[in-house]
């Protein structure tokens, strides 16, 4: 039997873990120090951005108005669906199951996990969506 890969141990998953703890503390303490200076500090770092955080109503307006319509309302039906669900999910604390369109079936499972982690997309890629 040849493996591809083999599990990491305990320890050092352990030591991997708090090694991360403590470069996200460290970031978070920084940027509570710094304010703003240590957030373009960290885009420059991590996703190399040197542009602009807040964009002019001019801006704005000019971007909103190069959409084309089509993707509009693909956003516009994606928030319909991702709002519905959420709010169900809200006002759950069981699982359940919901047809938000005719034909599309969401659902929820409550598993306990230890931990969770999440990925805020950023850098010069456009997303529908961030945290």
């Amino acid at each position: 039997m040849e493996y591809l890969k083999r599990a990491e141990r305990e320890s050092e998953v352990q030591t991997e873990d708090e090694r991360i703890q403590q470069v996200v503390k460290d970031i978070l303490a920084h940027i509570r120090r710094e304010g703003t200076a240590a957030v373009e500090e960290y885009a420059k770092q991590f996703d190399n951005w040197q542009g602009e955080f807040i964009l002019s109503e001019e801006k704005k307006a000019a971007l909103i108005a190069s959409v084309p319509q089509q993707v509009k309302d693909d956003i516009d039906f994606a928030h319909r669906q991702i709002r519905r669900f959420a709010e169900a999910q809200r006002a759950s604390l069981t699982e359940f199951e919901i047809e938000t369109e005719a034909g599309v079936k969401l659902s929820q499972r409550v598993i306990p996990v230890d931990c969770a982690g999440c990925y805020v997309p950023g850098g010069r890629y456009a997303h529908a969506a961030s945290a």
